[in-house]
């Protein structure tokens, strides 16, 4: 199914010409829930990732946590279309209280998808997004990851990774993003007076 943005009730440039100077090129995403392969741009779904690298922990020092809601109750819930219920914290010792956890793959994008995806460092052309699961400091920061990789090369590997390692809870259930396929779409671009001083000038 292809998605597209609606035609603009007016050609802007037609009528402010001096605009077309300050035109850029952007794609949106157009996300809807799927069920993506490994082999394609998604969010949340199986990443390509050759079964003989290790995945990505987040090594930093995490807060306790005293409940959560498990992954796969999330998505039985989900699929019930109820809400999943939270359950106490396994304890010390278990993935997230105190020691290294998983990251959690949210996307990954395929140059050969993406219109405009610029390169990655030696030509890369698939990227990987992942984030810690836990918020970091008093300030309740984020932790974030990006892979590249060559996808050609990548897609050689003999064997794939089945399933990704999970922490057994998260503490909020709309932290596992749900699966999404892509219809990418590129569409013209104009910056905000306010991020431009010269659009001022206009």
């Amino acid at each position: 199914m292809t998605r597209t943005t609606p035609d603009r009730p007016v050609a802007v440039e037609a009528v402010f010409p001096e605009l077309a100077a300050y035109r850029g090129r952007t794609t949106r995403l157009h996300l809807r829930p799927g069920r993506p392969g490994r082999h394609d741009s998604h969010v949340s779904g199986p990443l390509l990732w050759p079964s003989d690298e290790s995945w990505p922990f987040c090594r930093e020092p995490h807060e306790p946590k005293t409940e959560g809601y498990a992954p796969d109750e999330i998505r039985a819930a989900r699929a019930a279309g109820v809400s999943p219920q939270s359950r106490p914290s396994p304890g010390a010792g278990s993935p997230g209280q105190g020691g290294p956890v998983p990251f959690v793959g949210l996307a990954q994008f395929f140059g050969r998808d993406v219109p405009g995806l610029a390169a990655g460092p030696g030509g890369a052309d698939l990227v990987q997004l992942f984030r810690c699961p836990f918020t970091h400091g008093p300030h309740l920061e984020r932790r974030y990851l990006l892979q590249w990789r060559l996808a050609a090369q990548t897609e050689r590997a003999d064997r794939f990774l089945a399933a990704a390692p999970e922490v057994p809870l998260l503490r909020w259930e709309h932290e596992l993003p749900e699966p999404c396929v892509l219809h990418p779409e590129e569409v013209d671009t104009y910056p905000w007076a306010e991020d431009d001083t010269r659009c001022l000038r206009i």
